[in-house]
């Protein structure tokens, strides 16, 4: 049996902020993530922008990165959330 057959196919990307880190640079990922908003949750827009690389590479948490990718206009806008 294959897992594909189980398991819908989604549009989430997932990816370790470590990895895109030593990838990228700690400077591209901290302007990347200045970008981030989330209004519902301050703290969580304040911890990535401002402790997850830090905790990340002293081990004291792994963050991962997920985002939501597709094409369909229809299919964006079903998902926007407003506060």
């Amino acid at each position: 049996m294959n897992l594909s057959n189980i398991v819908p196919p989604t549009h989430f990307v997932q990816f370790n902020l470590s990895d895109i880190v030593n990838t990228l640079g700690e400077d591209e990922i901290k302007r990347i993530l200045s970008s981030f908003s989330c209004p519902l949750n301050l703290d969580v827009e304040n911890f990535l922008k401002t402790k997850a690389i830090e905790f990340s590479k002293r081990g004291f948490s792994k963050t991962h990165l997920v985002y939501w990718e597709t094409s369909d206009e229809k299919e964006k806008n079903s998902w926007v959330i407003t506060p």
